[in-house]
């Protein structure tokens, strides 16, 4: 069997869906990865094949010129809590530009994506929801599409988006264009079945045709360092990381993890810095109980907790979940926020307010994260529930069958 997978330009939404790429590969399949030029790196060193595609739009670029168009326009970047303040037109329009930065990937990989798909003759397309070329190459090609998830499901539930249950007659005019451009018909729904590594607990309920499975966590390659396995551990550690992209998305001002340090500075717990390299470019001198590393996946250095706050990414929740390790949320965007209510409603975390992360609310968020046994109980819960879903081999048959 020949696999496809086409995950979105964005590295934290193609790590969660590695481990099954390469339980495919281990069952015997052929596995391609097609990608936007800033993943290939990303791809590469996850042992898969890219194959490049899209270059002709930068997706990166474009995010960038909206977050200075929003400084300029707001005055800061352009936040949940900002966004909770307008008018329902603009909110509108917010989500809006979010979709069409999907049409246009969409647009600039169509052609290369169909043609690759007829070349190599796959048999079945594991796609990213937010990559719209996707179903419209399953379409025109009759191949079966997969659908995979990398966050609890609200592009259906609070965004609407295309191919994931929005009535055809609510799809903007550019994608209709485009469908009809290569023959294709609109349709509400495309998936013959979505992979989800959520468990039910943080998931959203209605995802059509879901197949839970377990989420194996893979952030990128690393080393392990001597002082994370040296016994014993001379005291609790607390791990603050805030993922791989979040700072790009909402600009320096939304680094808050100097504010988090600050809070933490007093405690008699280590404090962990698991930090991409530009992030730890914009540290100063650090208190003597914090560590910085670089190069150690979190799924290596989590199991070596006892906490961790962060931004709410999918894939860095996943992990502390699927470790037991209770989490602190600082969630400064929408779909984030999301995880952090999804966390905190299952028990297993807090959602901390962006405006309430003071050194006294920091230390009270690391004090029940340490201390409160309910958080660790539940914490436990959810891990032993991702542990209860099948494995990523056990979900190959699954995409054999559709062959």
């Amino acid at each position: 069997m020949r696999v496809l997978f086409a995950p979105h330009t964005s590295p934290s939404h193609y790590l969660p869906v590695a481990p099954l790429a390469q339980a495919c590969r281990a069952a015997g399949h052929e596995v391609r990865v097609a990608v936007q030029p800033p993943l290939i790196d990303v791809v590469q060193k996850s042992g898969h094949v890219p194959v490049p595609m899209g270059a002709g739009y930068d997706h990166e670029a474009d995010l960038a010129a909206l977050l200075r168009s929003d400084v300029q326009t707001y005055g800061r970047p352009l936040t949940a809590g900002v966004i909770a303040t307008l008018t329902p037109e603009a909110r509108e329009g917010v989500r809006n530009r979010m979709r069409d930065g999907q049409i246009r990937i969409a647009e600039a990989m169509i052609e290369e994506l169909l043609r690759f798909t007829r070349t190599w003759r796959a048999d079945v397309v594991v796609a990213d929801p937010m990559m719209l070329a996707a179903p419209l190459a399953a379409e025109v090609t009759g191949i079966p599409l997969v659908h995979y998830t990398w966050a609890p499901d609200y592009l259906r539930h609070q965004v609407g988006f295309p191919g994931l249950g929005m009535p055809v007659g609510r799809w903007p005019e550019t994608l209709v264009r485009l469908f009809a451009r290569f023959g294709a018909q609109p349709r509400t729904e495309y998936a013959t079945c979505t992979l989800d590594p959520w468990p039910d607990s943080l998931q959203l309920p209605g995802m059509p045709n879901r197949v839970p499975y377990r989420y194996v966590p893979y952030n990128g390659p690393g080393t392990v360092p001597d002082w994370l396995w040296q016994e014993p551990r001379p005291r609790r550690r607390i791990c603050v990381t805030w993922g791989t992209v979040a700072t790009r998305r909402t600009g320096p001002e939304g680094f808050l993890v100097p504010r988090i340090i600050e809070g933490l500075a007093g405690s008699d717990a280590e404090i962990v810095l698991a930090l991409a390299p530009d992030d730890a470019d914009r540290l100063g001198t650090l208190p003597h109980n914090v560590r910085l590393t670089g190069g150690t996946p979190l799924h290596v250095l989590l199991p070596e907790c006892d906490a961790i706050i962060h931004q709410g990414g999918g894939g860095t929740t996943l992990t502390a979940a699927a470790c037991g390790v209770p989490q602190a949320v600082i969630a400064l965007s929408a779909d984030l926020r999301l995880n952090a209510t999804q966390l905190a409603e299952a028990g297993a975390g807090l959602a901390l307010e962006p405006d309430r992360t003071g050194p006294a609310d920091i230390r009270a968020a690391a004090a029940a994260l340490l201390e409160d046994r309910g958080l660790r109980t539940a914490a436990t819960r959810l891990q032993d529930e991702m542990r209860a879903h099948p494995s990523p081999a056990q979900i190959v048959p699954v995409l054999e069958g559709k062959v």
